[in-house]
């Protein structure tokens, strides 16, 4: 009896003992954005930081959420900062780094080296990013010149004439990010990667990181200025454990914000683990019907860019005009895996949007030799094989 009185005392003691010991570490989420605007886009980079603030900021505490800038506009120097807010509600906006005043934006090295110093100072377990700047999907370096006057003219103005801009384009130098050497250069798998930039909704960008994230949210066309909705993007990306969830919200209010203004917009949600499949569906597709893909007339079908020579266009418009019904309902199937959502207004600019499947694509002239030659090395062409 008294054994068990002793026992039962000592209950009570075990559980105070547990219960004071230290608390299991909160696994922390990071939003990195990085803002490359040392470019006509200038304007905007303000913009976009007072959106931010006035959406959910991370306190600024141990086991919190971070909120990362990598902040460049010109004549001023680069910085990485740190924005967060205080128990009472003020707003905080450390800078971590200062870099140098001619840094290079629109660099492989540069964004590795912010990413690090980021990860650095402040290490998350888990990941989102945000690229801000301009883009030209998944083109080789200057190459959207080329396509944007066509060859006559580019060969008559003697020079680039418009911004050369795969990812970033930055002030005094031509350098470009190629999609391969971003993919290649992100250390870890984000939960979410947001191209808040131009005709990155191609199935060629998506293929190239679909290793590198869990989710993309993208355009197949170029994007207004003012950019995505940052008044409600932080707190989906750090608060919504769903991130197809939370990747639809912010796609959803980016199109209705822009559904009521001028200009117009096409977004996607990609879901990259489904990549694979469409990639082998589509292959058998292309391999049965390369004639007719090489037949197809371009003036009848959807296109997403502006330029002279057009080089996006939809990619269910082109399968639906070549494949067999069960081919063709194959596709759809792989198609609507990878696109948690979708949607496009009736304009974008000058483009009618009459068909629209989420996704651009590339089809291919022969006469672009260096175009294709770069083309070959992607890995949706690798599976897919529209340039052999």
């Amino acid at each position: 009896m008294k054994r068990l009185i002793w026992l039962l005392a000592l209950v009570p003691m075990v559980l105070s003992a547990v219960s004071c010991g230290p608390k299991p570490r909160r696994e922390t989420t990071s939003v990195l954005i990085y803002l490359a605007g040392n470019n006509s886009l200038e304007y905007y980079g303000p913009d976009c930081l007072s959106q931010l603030r006035s959406g959910y900021i991370p306190e600024d505490k141990a086991d919190a959420d971070i909120l990362l800038v990598y902040y460049h506009v010109p004549d001023a120097a680069p910085v990485l900062m740190k924005i967060s807010k205080t128990s009472s509600g003020v707003i905080k906006e450390l800078v971590l780094y200062s870099y140098p005043a001619d840094q290079n934006s629109a660099s492989v090295s540069t964004l590795r080296q912010v990413i690090a110093d980021a990860e650095a100072i402040c290490p998350a377990d888990h990941h989102n990013l945000v690229m801000w700047s301009h883009s030209t999907g998944f083109l080789p370096t200057g190459y959207y010149d080329k396509l944007w006057y066509g060859d006559s003219d580019l060969r008559a103005r003697g020079a680039t004439g418009v911004e050369r801009r795969t990812f970033g384009h930055d002030y005094g130098s031509e350098e470009e990010i190629e999609i391969p050497d971003l993919a290649a250069a992100l250390p870890f798998k984000y939960d979410v990667i947001i191209f808040d930039s131009c005709l990155m909704g191609e199935v060629e960008v998506a293929c190239e990181l679909r290793n590198k994230c869990d989710y993309l949210v993208v355009s197949p066309t170029e994007i207004m200025a003012k950019g995505f909705p940052y008044y409600i993007m932080m707190e989906e990306l750090l608060q919504n454990p769903d991130k197809a969830a939370a990747c639809t919200a912010i796609a959803s209010e980016y199109y209705d914000y822009y559904n009521s203004q001028h200009g117009g917009a096409t977004v996607t949600v990609v879901n990259t683990s489904a990549l694979g499949d469409l990639m082998q569906v589509t292959s058998r597709i292309v391999s049965n019907h390369r004639s007719e893909i090489a037949a197809i007339n371009r003036n009848r079908l959807q296109w997403y860019d502006r330029c002279r020579v057009h080089w996006s266009y939809d990619l269910d418009d082109i399968i639906s005009r070549v494949a067999g019904s069960s081919e063709y309902s194959a596709f759809q199937s792989a198609l609507s895996a990878c696109t948690v959502y979708k949607a496009a207004t009736p304009t974008f600019l000058s483009i009618d949007i009459n068909k629209y499947s989420g996704f651009g694509v590339y089809l291919p002239y022969p006469e672009y030799e260096k175009l294709n030659a770069f083309y070959r090395t992607l890995a949706w062409n690798k599976a897919v094989g529209l340039v052999e």
